[in-house]
């Protein structure tokens, strides 16, 4: 991977590897840059979203997709209505909807961990994140009728896209029990279900694309990659004490 930023809430690393071309925009990825930010910045992300409803999606957007990648040059955070616009319909996001003790034990607060994922062009990225987010607490509280909020995330980019989990509290069960529906019916093409192995009925769900058009008809491959590297990316959050809380 060419570029990486890991985030958790107690520490936000921002790096990049030396760059290399992205052909479609030609642009560099920047050589060698770092920084970490504080656990309030990481909270902040978190209590930005959960005020989606009260502010607003669009709103929020831009100053969202900031503390995404603070500092960073390289992804694009203006959101004229053009940009705005493209980013909505350019996204392509998928999502595994789980149990959080799943990844962090039966005594986390966080009750469902959605693991996710975001194709969108490289640089912006950072404005898919925040489209993804922001959109994701409007839609599922428009399905489930019910207020949910935002408990923790952890995330990872590449020069591909963007992964991670988001998890939530308890309010999220009516939002998940609608997915599970649709996913039951065999003629919608954008829910269904993904089976890793050991949890063989995780609902699964797509915006932008239906399921076999996701990633140009290579879905199974990319969810169960970015399902993969998703575990992993909690796995060392908790290994190396980064304290996802």
């Amino acid at each position: 991977m060419d570029r990486i930023v890991i985030f958790t809430l107690d520490l936000h690393i921002f790096s990049a590897r030396p760059g290399t071309h992205v052909d479609d925009l030609n642009l560099m990825l920047p050589h060698e840059e770092r920084c970490i930010l504080s656990k309030e910045t990481g909270r902040s992300i978190v209590q930005v979203a959960n005020v989606t409803l009260i502010i607003g999606a669009d709103a929020i957007l831009r100053p969202l997709s900031f503390k995404l990648t603070p500092g960073s040059c390289y992804y694009v955070h203006e959101t004229t209505g053009a940009v705005s616009t493209h980013i909505r319909s350019v996204a392509q996001c998928g999502f595994i909807w789980k149990s959080a003790s799943r990844f962090l034990g039966e005594d986390h607060r966080a009750r469902y961990g959605v693991m996710f994922f975001v194709l969108a062009p490289t640089p912006l990225l950072s404005l898919g994140l925040s489209y993804m987010i922001t959109h994701f607490m409007e839609l599922y509280y428009l399905k489930g009728g019910k207020t949910f909020s935002l408990v923790d995330i952890t995330y990872e980019f590449d020069v591909r896209g963007v992964f991670g989990v988001l998890f939530f509290d308890e309010n999220l069960g009516p939002a998940y029990e609608w997915v599970v529906d649709r996913a039951l019916d065999e003629n919608d093409m954008e829910h269904g279900f993904y089976g890793d192995g050991v949890d063989t009925c995780s609902p699964f769900s797509a915006w932008n694309c239906t399921i076999p058009q996701f990633a140009n008809g290579n879905a199974n491959d990319l969810i169960g990659e970015f399902h993969i590297r998703s575990e992993i990316l909690v796995d060392q959050a908790v290994i190396e004490e980064f304290n996802i809380h």
